[in-house]
């Protein structure tokens, strides 16, 4: 599979990507928190506006269809995500709270929580 590249920079209320010879565009009423390609290269993740809510953390598959929403952390049920990323090669979402800040690892396949983690 080819390597997928993003458009997309802080700040920004659109993500775009290439697949096959199609544009794909994700605009949003608000700053997007994150955007990634997948390592594998076959989708991205997005945290979108916190407006969204709680699952506002999505892997898109490459042609722009949703594979799937990541669930919080069972103990910030009511939280927005606020980034995700790679930690050591695992794909991670952030979720901020008063107190603290949870990390959910995410099989980004499945979208299946594979740990969830305090981080300050």
């Amino acid at each position: 599979m080819a390597t997928l590249s993003i458009a997309w920079s802080i700040g920004d209320d659109v993500v775009r990507w290439t697949h096959g010879s199609t544009v794909i565009e994700k605009r949003y009423e608000g700053e997007i928190g994150s955007a990634v390609a997948l390592q594998d290269s076959s989708g991205v993740a997005v945290v979108e506006p916190a407006n969204h809510g709680g699952l506002n953390a999505v892997v898109f598959n490459a042609d722009g269809t949703e594979r799937f929403r990541v669930e919080p952390p069972v103990l910030v049920r009511h939280v927005a995500f606020q980034q995700m990323y790679y930690v050591r090669d695992e794909l991670t979402a952030i979720a901020i709270t008063r107190g603290n800040d949870w990390a959910a690892v995410v099989d980004e396949s499945t979208g299946d929580q594979i740990r969830a983690y305090e981080t300050r």
